[in-house]
This record gives structure tokens, sequence and C-alpha cells, in this order.
């Protein structure tokens, strides 16, 4: 009898481990096998987006969304969407927010100006389509430089930022960083348009510039992710950035520009993805 009876006990946790295995392979398979879709809004504006636990963008109650360095979508990305999905909350990707399937003249000055226009259009498309739904920003690199230009602007539904190395103002970064290609554009620049000095330089760049470094929206939970050691967004522009914001929360590394955001990811995972879970 006792035999029997310990037997149909365990039938219901059979069941009971059964399904939660059969959940968390769904959620699983929700979260490794991202789906994009392509958007259209008004004046021919594509905006291309890649889901992590969401089949199609339709109103989740809440949703976490990753602004990329560079326009497109790396590794840590994919890391952090994945994660975040994981732990249960559906993460969207704004991929190529730079317009980078656009050709850009890299002696057009004005070039790093719209490709802030495409990136702020792009971000607000899809913010306001998802109207109904609470939003958390993670943006790093050049893609929190961008979302930096337009923060004031966020829509209400937008409960927290986080940037990875940003900085301001940002004509300093794009005519003073160090990265190769920011490097090898001011050289180019300054022999083929003729500018004499990193001054004059700096001068062009701001003229070129309608934008810069947005003030802190009130109604947005900020933290920043700071690293050191930087000289591709130089660390003394990402404190004036901190200086100007007031931030929430600080996170510092002893690290370059692309340790810091592998660390970010690395060590505070966690605490990125609590910081945005308490906003909602």
């Amino acid at each position: 009898m006792g035999g029997v009876f310990s037997n149909l006990l365990s039938i219901p946790i059979i069941f009971s481990v059964f399904f939660s295995f059969t959940a968390f392979a769904q959620v699983e398979t929700q979260c490794s096998k991202p789906v994009s879709n392509i958007f259209k809004f008004k004046n021919n504006l594509k905006v291309k987006v890649i889901n992590y636990g969401l089949r199609e963008l339709k109103s989740p109650h809440q949703v976490a969304l990753i602004v990329p360095p560079t326009g497109g979508t790396n590794l840590v990305d994919r890391q952090y969407a994945k994660f975040f999905c994981r732990n249960g909350l559906p993460t969207v990707i704004l991929d190529k927010w730079t317009g980078s399937d656009n050709v850009f003249d890299p002696l057009d000055l004005e070039s790093h100006q719209k490709e802030i226009d495409y990136g702020k259009k792009a971000f607000l498309s899809i913010v306001r389509y998802l109207k109904n739904t609470k939003v958390a920003v993670l943006s790093t690199s050049k893609g929190g430089i961008g979302t930096s230009c337009y923060f004031n602007e966020f829509p209400r539904n937008v409960k927290s930022l986080v940037t990875i190395v940003a900085g301001a103002p940002l004509h300093l970064i794009i005519s003073r960083s160090n990265q190769e290609d920011l490097k090898l554009l001011r050289e180019t620049r300054m022999r083929k348009l003729g500018i004499k000095s990193y001054e004059d330089y700096d001068q062009a760049i701001l003229k070129s510039l309608k934008s810069q470094t947005a003030s802190r929206n009130p109604h947005v939970k900020l933290a920043m992710v700071l690293a050191n050691k930087d000289f591709s967004v130089p660390t003394s522009l990402q404190y004036h950035l901190a200086s100007r914001w007031e931030p929430d929360q600080i996170w510092e590394f002893e690290k370059s520009h692309f340790m810091s955001i592998l660390f970010s990811y690395g060590k505070l995972r966690d605490k990125i993805y609590q910081f945005m879970s308490d906003s909602f």
C-alpha cells in the first residue's frame, strides 16, 4: 500500500517537472531564435528590429529596447537580449539605426547629423508604436551618444535609460576621438578640406551639427557605465555628461572603451536588468 501511495504522490511531481521543463524549453527557443521585422513608417522610413521572446511586436506589457554601438547588431547586444529574455523581459534590438544601408559621403561633415536624424526617427517611431508598452532602453557607445541627443524627447512610456560609455559634447567626441575610423576620417578631412588645426576641425564639426546633448529627461530613471581609461569616447567627456545629467546610478570600470563594454555585460548584467525592472 505504501508503495502504491508513494507512486501516486510522485505523479504530480513528474507532471510538474515535465511542464516546467516544457515551459523552459519554449522560453529558451524564443530567446535563442530571434525574429526580425521591418516596419514601414511615414516618409519611406524603414526600421528593422530583432525581437527576442516576441514573435511579433504587438504591445507586450514591458520590453527592453537595445540601441547598439555602431548601428548594427553585435555579439554583446545579442547576449544582453538573450539574458533579458530568459529572465522574462522581452527584448527588441534596434538594428542599423544609423541608416547603415544608406551611403554617406565621408567628406560630408553633415553625415554625423544625418545619422543622428535617422536614428532619432527610427527610435521614436518604434517607441511610439509601442505606446501601450513600458520600455527600458539600453544604449552603448555610439548608440548612447545618439540617444543622448534626444533624451529629453523620450515619450512617457520610456521608463529607464542605461548608457554604456556615452559622453558629451558631441562635436568633441567626433573631433577628438582616438577610435581608428574617426582618426582616419579626421586626417582625411583635414587634408582634403584644407583644415589647418585640430581646433579648426572642432569648430567645423560643431558648425555642421544641429543636434547637441539634450537635457536630462525628468521622467526617466537613468544609469550610466563609465570607462576610466577610454580614448574612443574620452573619459573626461563621459564624466562631463554624467555631471550634467546627474544619473540615479553610476558604475565605473578602470578599463578601456572596448573592455568596459565587455565588462558591463560580464559584471553588471544582473544589476542592469534589475535597474530596468525596478523602473517599470
